[in-house]
């Protein structure tokens, strides 16, 4: 059976297409780069030789002022013009690729999730703030889904790294990046379910380990499930224990440890309203670089990659098999 993403003539006009944009851009996303070498080269240059007594201070002022005002408004101005020029070129290669999957699939690459998605999953405690982009969305069999590239920043103590934003301390580096799927799980749950990896107990034991995580869920119920193997692996927190357990039965249990080894990453999944949210970390976004030129295989290789995980996900957990009955 050949794979769907297997290079063709056709992909020749989409990379001319986008190739042709990102020239357009280089030339001018590099001078805005060397500007901004140089506005904080003539600053620190400015300190030093104002320390030295090279300068004088009226001379000083007026250079650290210009070289600090370029740096900040060449800064913004990359800042917005390489995000449009990344959607542009991923518009004319990548959505291509995703409709030579399924016809009806959509790609949108200024789109994402929304920060509600996040609290409704409750997956990431204590959000601070999010970066989501990449969004596609389509029908795998009997599911409709949604996925996204997915930042998590969550609040953190105070450290030297951490900057201050809206008078909250935030982590320097997100605490998840990668993909989140958002699926239909063909039943409205009454309350929220959610498994989240149990990082403690090999260490410090399950007594241990169950009081930290109840830090992050202090309004959910933690479930005691039977599968040893499971109950090593995650921790599940709930509204409600009767539904949690007519949820995760052996068969389900056994399908999610299945699916973790299977794409060896860390998984969180979350069961609430009429949806199934799962997170997979660590997979990179469709980003492309601007300053080489596109190669083709680089692109469809990080698609094919996504749509196996999110094929990986909707058969792994059954859910075209609608395990469930419909409320």
């Amino acid at each position: 059976m050949s794979n769907p993403l297997d290079i063709v003539p056709e992909e020749t006009r989409w990379v001319a297409a986008a190739e042709q944009t990102r020239k357009q851009h280089s030339g001018k996303l590099l001078r805005m780069q060397i500007i901004l070498f140089a506005s904080f080269a003539v600053f620190f240059g400015t300190i030093i030789a104002t320390v030295n007594a090279l300068l004088p201070t009226a001379a000083a002022v007026t250079l650290v002022v210009g070289s600090l005002t370029a740096a900040f408004g060449t800064g913004m101005i990359y800042y917005y013009e390489q995000k449009d020029v990344q959607a542009a070129v991923k518009q004319q290669l990548i959505a291509p690729l995703v409709r030579r999957i399924n016809q009806n699939f959509e790609y949108l690459p200024k789109k994402g999730l929304k920060q509600a998605d996040l609290h409704h999953s409750a997956l990431f405690p204590n959000i601070n703030n999010i970066h989501s982009g990449d969004l596609l969305r389509g029908r795998h069999g009997k599911t409709d889904f949604v996925c996204s590239h997915l930042e998590v920043f969550q609040m953190g103590p105070k450290t030297r790294k951490a900057p201050f934003r809206n008078g909250k301390f935030e982590q320097s580096k997100p605490s998840f990046s990668g993909l989140m799927i958002i699926a239909d799980s063909n039943k409205h749950f009454k309350g929220r379910t959610i498994i989240v990896p149990d990082h403690f107990e090999k260490y410090f034991g399950r007594w241990f380990s169950k009081q930290i995580a109840k830090l992050s869920y202090t309004r959910l119920q933690n479930v005691e499930m039977e599968d040893p193997d499971f109950e090593r692996a995650f921790e599940v927190y709930t509204t409600d224990q009767v539904e949690a357990r007519y949820l995760l039965t052996p068969d389900m249990m056994e399908r999610i440890l299945r699916l973790q080894h299977q794409l060896k990453r860390e998984i969180r999944i979350a069961f609430y309203r009429d949806r199934v949210y799962v997170s997979i970390d660590d997979v990179q976004n469709f980003r492309v670089n601007l300053h080489r030129r596109l190669r083709v295989e680089e692109v469809s290789g990080r698609v094919e990659e996504q749509w196996a995980l999110i094929r990986s996900v909707i058969d792994g957990l059954g859910l075209n098999e609608r395990l469930w009955t419909k409320d």
